[in-house]
């Protein structure tokens, strides 16, 4: 009980520091830095999804050439199942766009929102 009310004692006092430093301007209010780190964020998301689409679309090639060079041959077993290997990976491909522009607005959104002060975080 008594490590309880000593905690609640510094997390008041905490508080109270922090809303007067910010106050007056003795450390930085750091609600704008956690919008440079969700930007910084999002951008190495849009990076990520440029590789999957460049790698999905050559994996996806890959599949159709081997397809239209196997297809003449004995191994049209082997050219078909390359035809629907590509098919699949074209459709998972699309699947994850729309999954990752859906992922994108929302971390717009969340990002136009106005943050909180570092004033209002809590311990």
């Amino acid at each position: 009980m008594l490590e309880s009310i000593s905690h609640q004692k510094f997390r008041e006092d905490f508080n109270s520091r922090t809303q007067r430093a910010v106050k007056e301007n003795l450390i930085p209010d750091v609600s704008i830095n956690l919008r440079e780190v969700l930007s910084v964020k999002l951008e190495i998301a849009e990076f990520k999804l440029k590789v999957a689409i460049i790698s999905a679309i050559a994996f996806a090639s890959l599949c159709l050439i081997s397809y239209f060079i196997l297809f003449p041959t004995i191994l049209t077993g082997l050219s078909a199942f390359c035809l629907g290997v590509s098919a699949v990976s074209i459709g998972l491909f699309m699947i994850t766009l729309k999954y990752l522009q859906i992922a994108a607005n929302s971390e717009n959104r969340r990002l136009q929102m106005p943050a909180k002060p570092s004033s209002e975080i809590l311990v």
